[in-house]
């Protein structure tokens, strides 16, 4: 993840390697980067981390429909929209945003409790003694 002041002269001559896209990252603007496909395709992107930790991938636009400056402005709109907590997470694949202790719960079934050979029955426990007790409380940062 190659990181270098992009420029408009830059987006439009840079290519993909072959059978491979490629990511440039922007050092004036955290987290845009144009991802360059090895069918020619640019495209302006934001990476940010989610409030679980996990990092999300907003795509912004194509080049050259959407000019570099354009790009950088609309990153910077939505880093400031994840600051204050106001930018709509469906289009970055985050469900809620104050999760609660089910989704919790689902979660770690999902990820956790399906790899073991007894899943079915931990699961079952934590939604009938965990969920319905106290599935609707928020979780704290």
């Amino acid at each position: 993840m190659p990181v270098i002041q992009l420029t408009d002269r830059f987006c439009a001559a840079v290519k993909a390697e072959q059978r491979r896209q490629v990511d440039w990252f922007d050092s004036n603007t955290t987290g845009l980067h144009l991802r360059v496909s090895p069918g020619g395709t640019k495209t302006f992107a934001l990476f940010f981390r989610r409030r679980d930790g996990r990092r999300a991938r907003y795509t912004i636009g194509r080049y050259p429909e959407l000019s570099l400056a354009s790009a950088r402005k609309r990153a910077k709109i939505h880093r400031a929209e994840i600051v204050d907590g106001k930018f709509s997470g469906a289009a970055a694949g985050i469900r809620n945003p104050r999760p609660t202790v089910a989704d919790l719960v689902e979660e770690y079934i999902l990820r956790h409790a399906s790899t073991k050979r007894r899943g079915d029955e931990i699961a079952r426990r934590l939604r009938h003694d965990v969920v319905v007790k106290i599935g609707h409380i928020h979780l704290e940062k």
